[in-house]
């Protein structure tokens, strides 16, 4: 499944990089003979990108004038009733996405960076909000090696993506 919403988010993202006019409802994935896991991971990543899904009606069991039909799916939500919510979470994933896991301090050094973010972005709303959607984990403790041995700094917190998480980082709502 993994693979089947990875590879189709890469052609969208291939695509888009060649032809900046492109928009995500000019993808159109048709999930016609697919088994259940491939129609699954299709549609899902057919969510993921904002395009459409469809599926097109056996010739012999359809009698109608168009045998092929668009499904419905729902939109992801860009921005919430404060402002640029989805916009900075989705910044957020990205950047816990390039660590692949981290500390808050880690993270909010490098969102305070990040030039598409209010100065003082504070983070924690939007860690709490990834949490509750089972995007990120976060879990006591800091694993580091200290002289070749392992150590844990248990002040600190890990941050990681969950597989939802990570495919949410790799194709961002904002960016379509």
């Amino acid at each position: 499944m993994d693979g089947v919403i990875k590879s189709i988010l890469n052609i969208i993202i291939k695509e888009t990089e060649k032809d900046s006019k492109l928009n995500k409802k000019d993808f159109a994935i048709n999930i016609t003979g697919g088994t259940k896991l491939m129609v699954s991971a299709a549609s899902t990543a057919a969510y993921l990108a904002g395009s459409r899904l469809y599926y097109v009606m056996e010739s012999t069991k359809y009698r109608g004038d168009n045998p092929v039909k668009e499904l419905p799916l729902p939109t992801r939500p860009v921005n919430d009733n404060r402002g640029n919510t989805s916009k900075t979470t989705a910044i957020i994933l990205e950047k816990i996405k390039q660590f692949g896991k981290c500390t808050n301090m880690m993270l909010l050094e490098k969102v305070q960076k990040d030039r598409r973010l209010k100065k003082n972005q504070r983070i924690q709303y939007h860690l709490d909000k990834l949490r509750e959607l089972n995007l990120i984990t976060i879990t006591q403790g800091w694993e580091y090696t200290k002289e070749g041995k392992p150590k844990i700094d248990y002040k600190k917190r890990t941050i990681q993506l969950t597989l939802t998480g990570q495919y949410y980082a790799e194709f961002p709502a904002y960016g379509c």
